[in-house]
């Protein structure tokens, strides 16, 4: 099992990013242990080889909705 900074190493990526994708969710097979009084992330080393990069950006319909509350307001008033 590889830790998330030795995994960030491996996929060449700063570690802040793996750990944000870490708490979304997005590294699938992870899991988060408790070693005494401190949790670590244990990633399994064959996650590495065909790692493919959670999607850039906001998700899709953001930007969307913002433009709808815009026109809505500007309707109103």
């Amino acid at each position: 099992m590889l830790t998330a900074e030795e995994f960030a190493n491996e996929i060449n990526v700063p570690y802040p990013t793996v750990a944000l994708w870490l708490r979304s969710d997005k590294i699938k097979g992870a899991v988060q242990m408790e070693f005494g009084g401190l949790k670590l992330w244990q990633i399994p080393p064959s996650m590495v080889k065909g790692f493919e990069r959670p999607p850039r950006g906001r998700p899709s319909g953001v930007k969307d909705s913002k433009k709808r509350i815009k026109k809505a307001s500007k309707a109103r008033g």
